[in-house]
C-alpha cells in the first residue's frame, strides 16, 4: 500500500503472525510440562514424534511471495531470541498450490487424467492434469462460514454446501473436457477438514457438516459424479494438510499450512511413487 500507516500496520501483523508461529513450533519441539498439560489427548508418543521433526515446510496463501519470507524471518527471529533453533524452515515450492499438487500425487498413482481441487475456507482452487501436466484454472469463492448453528440450521447449511461442492466439481470436470479434449476419470480433492477413509470428521472443520449429507462422503461424491457424467468416476478426498505434505514428499518433515486457518500434515505414511509434474498457470 502507498499509505505509510497501512504499510506499517501490515508489516506489524505479519511479524506478529510469524512470531506466534515460532512460539507454536517451539512448544511442539520442547514439549514442556505446562504445554503437555493442555493436550490431555496426546501421549508421550505424540510429543516424541514432534521432537523428532527437524524440518518444517511452510505453505498456503500467507506464504506466497514476500509475505512468506517475512513470516519465516519473524519465526527465526524468535528462535534467535531464545538461542534455540529447532527446525530448518523452508517456504515450500509452489506453496500456494501445494495441496493441489499433493492431490495430484495421490491420484496420479491411479490414473493420468484427473481434475484436482483444493476446497479452502476462502477460495476453491482448481485445475486438471493430463499425463503429468497440470493446468491451473480460475479460483471460485468458497461459501463456508465459521459459525455455530442449531441442528436444523446445520443440516440446511450442509445441503447448501453439498450443492455448491457438487456444482463446482461438475463444472470443473466439464471445463477440463472443453479445454483439453480429455474426459477426467478421477477427481482428487484436498479439503480443509480432517478426513479418514473417505469420511469427513464432523467436529474438525467447517466442511465437517457435509457428514450430515452422508457419512461416506467420498463414496457419495463418486456416485453423484458417475450418475451426472454418465460414466464411472472415482473420487479421492484428502485433508488439506496431508495433501500439502504429499506435495512436498519429504518423510522426515512436517508441513504447516497458513491460509484462512492453520493446518499441519505429514508424509511419513506414503507408500506410492512420487510423480514428476509441470505446472501451467
Amino acid at each position: 500500500s502507498p499509505d505509510e500507516k497501512i504499510m506499517k500496520r501490515s508489516q506489524a501483523i505479519i511479524e506478529e503472525v510469524g512470531e506466534n508461529l515460532g512460539y507454536i513450533l517451539l512448544a511442539l519441539k520442547r514439549g514442556d510440562p505446562i504445554n503437555r498439560e493442555q493436550r490431555i489427548d496426546w501421549s508421550d508418543e505424540h510429543w516424541a514424534f514432534w521432537n523428532s521433526i527437524d524440518s518444517i515446510f511452510l505453505s498456503g496463501g500467507l506464504t506466497y511471495d514476500i509475505i512468506g519470507e517475512k513470516l519465516k524471518a519473524s519465526a527465526i527471529k524468535l528462535f534467535d531470541k531464545y538461542n534455540f533453533h529447532p527446525y530448518k524452515l523452508t517456504i515450500a515450492p509452489d506453496s500456494d498450490y501445494l495441496p493441489m499438487i499433493g492431490a495430484y500425487q495421490r491420484g496420479a498413482n491411479e490414473c493420468d487424467r484427473m481434475v484436482i481441487m483444493d476446497f479452502g475456507h476462502t477460495y476453491v482452487k482448481r485445475g486438471y492434469a493430463v499425463s503429468g501436466e497440470i493446468k491451473i484454472l480460475d479460483k471460485v469463492e468458497s461459501i463456508v462460514h465459521m459459525e455455530l448453528m442449531s441442528s436444523e440450521e446445520e443440516l440446511g447449511k450442509a445441503q447448501l454446501l453439498n450443492n455448491f461442492m457438487v456444482g463446482v466439481v461438475l463444472e470443473s470436470c466439464l471445463k477440463m473436457e472443453e479445454l483439453s479434449g480429455v474426459k477426467p476419470e478421477l477427481v482428487a480433492i484436498s479439503i480443509a477438514n480432517y478426513v479418514y477413509k473417505g469420511e469427513i470428521y464432523y467436529f474438525r472443520g467447517e466442511y465437517g457438516k457435509l457428514k450430515l449429507v452422508r457419512e461416506d462422503y467420498e463414496n457419495y461424491l463418486c456416485e453423484v459424479l458417475t450418475e451426472r457424467l454418465g460414466r464411472n468416476m472415482k473420487v479421492i478426498l484428502i485433508h488439506d494438510g496431508t495433501a500439502a505434505a504429499y506435495g512436498v514428499n519429504d518423510k522426515t518433515s512436517a508441513v504447516v499450512t497458513l491460509g484462512t486457518g492453520l493446518g499441519v500434515g505429514f508424509c511419513d505414511m506414503v507408500t506410492w511413487d512420487y510423480k514428476n509434474y509441470l505446472i501451467k498457470r
